[in-house]
């Protein structure tokens, strides 16, 4: 794998005939033990937990082309894991993750919840992101490039999926406008993408509160889907 940087397993020794499955995305940076105390939450509550790390360079090296690879990368490893496991698998994406997760309900109907943890447009992100002027494209540019793995979504490719995305509604690196007007679109095509959202905490600050400091969240969403 290029741009998958770790793959790592919790709670699958503690197998029962009713065991669960999910599946971890970490963000643009982040690592696998930054998600200590969401992973031990679901192995608590019967999940077998898979999370998996990728390479902080994809938003800030200046190669529009490595976003479309490692999401080739995180879908068929995706897919993988749902075959491996045989059953239906619970998507949390953070930040990049959440738009990793994204793609991997598009393109594989047999993953059919997911929690996206913040999330925006990933164009508009990357230009933000970069303090060095790596990015030497407009962002229509960049957008057009990056439109079939950027967080738009045609209403068919979503129908299978129920979705609970947190928002906050204010942000430097992201628009929330652009996700409120998604959300928007689907739900006004019948599918089930959920806003929560949060007028305190800005992108980073919701990452961190909602896998570090407050996990406990991701049960009640988890719970919200299973409605």
């Amino acid at each position: 794998m290029k741009y998958i940087t770790a793959i790592k397993d919790f709670g699958f020794k503690n197998r029962h005939p009713h065991i669960k499955y999910a599946l971890i995305i970490c963000g643009h940076g982040g690592k696998i033990w930054q998600t200590s105390r969401l992973r031990k939450m679901l192995v608590r509550n019967g999940y077998a937990v898979r999370v998996i790390e990728h390479s902080p360079g994809v938003l800030g090296s200046g190669d529009k082309q490595m976003l479309l690879e490692l999401t080739d990368e995180i879908c068929a490893a995706s897919g993988e894991f749902r075959k491996q496991v045989g059953q239906d698998v619970l998507l949390i994406g953070m930040s990049l993750g959440a738009l990793m997760a994204t793609n991997v309900i598009r393109r594989d109907r047999r993953f059919k919840r997911a929690i996206l943890i913040t999330g925006g447009d990933v164009a508009k992100a990357a230009l933000r992101l970069s303090t060095k002027g790596n990015w030497n494209i407009s962002h229509e540019e960049l957008s057009d490039f990056w439109k079939d793995v950027n967080m738009y979504s045609s209403p068919d490719s979503l129908a299978h999926a129920s979705i609970i995305m947190t928002l906050p509604l204010r942000d430097q690196l992201i628009d929330p406008e652009d996700v409120i007007a998604e959300a928007l679109y689907q739900s006004k095509h019948g599918n089930s993408f959920k806003l929560i959202k949060n007028k305190h905490l800005g992108h980073a600050g919701m990452v961190i509160y909602q896998t570090i400091v407050r996990p406990g969240q991701i049960k009640k969403y988890i719970a919200l889907l299973e409605k």
